[in-house]
């Protein structure tokens, strides 16, 4: 049985790459420790996201809230870069 978990994140576009790299590595440790209170990167194909992984399901009204805490993060690690909401994607993410 195929099963998926679901990510929701920003698109690393070559401007939101070049912010990240001038990132210290221990702040952006900081900020991407897994769990439900950090930002995680994920790859699917050869795009690049950064956002949170959501579990099997969200409900609909969670949305929102999820994107507002992924935004605000990545506002809090790069507080000079401009993001775009609109830009951000529900992902599915095969497992097993």
């Amino acid at each position: 049985m195929l099963s998926a978990t679901l990510f929701l994140g920003l698109p690393i576009d070559p401007t939101l790459e070049a912010a990240l790299s001038r990132v210290s590595p221990a702040l952006l440790e900081q900020f991407t420790q897994g769990g439900d209170a950090y930002l995680e990167f994920f790859e699917q194909g050869d795009l690049r996201y950064l956002g949170k992984a959501v579990g099997p399901s969200l409900a609909t009204s969670r949305i929102d809230l999820v994107r507002d805490n992924i935004l605000s993060l990545i506002q809090r690690l790069l507080p000079k870069h401009h993001l775009d909401p609109s830009t951000i994607q529900l992902i599915a993410q095969a497992t097993g």
